[in-house]
């Protein structure tokens, strides 16, 4: 399945549905700057969610020992059939979704 937009009317559902369907899953991190380049901010880390706060218009990436904040993300991409949940789960799991200025991409631990 391509990678679809999601409307910003819905990210907070969309997280905390995304979120409580990555127990058990890892994630890296890279970020994409204009003056340095893509930079790995974290490898394979253990992913503990993905929150958007809409009053402050922040979407947080809690990893085990970092929190990754984009301020006034502008879009947000996710590509749900290329990470289906071998399990069976029901969230979306994207193996790679832009978030704004950031490449989340995630695996079983």
């Amino acid at each position: 399945m391509a990678a679809q937009k999601i409307d910003k009317s819905k990210w907070q559902a969309f997280f905390d549905r995304l979120s409580r369907g990555l127990v058990g899953m890892r994630a890296e991190i890279e970020v994409a700057s204009l003056a340095l380049g893509d930079q790995i901010e974290a490898e394979w880390l253990p992913l503990m969610g993905i929150t958007y706060d809409s009053k402050n218009d922040v979407l947080e990436i809690a990893l085990e020992g970092l929190d990754h904040l984009i301020k006034h993300p502008k879009e947000v991409w996710a590509d749900a059939g290329a990470g289906a949940d071998p399990r069976g789960g029901s969230a979306p799991r994207p193996a790679a979704g832009r978030l704004d200025d950031a490449l989340v991409r995630g695996g079983p631990m």
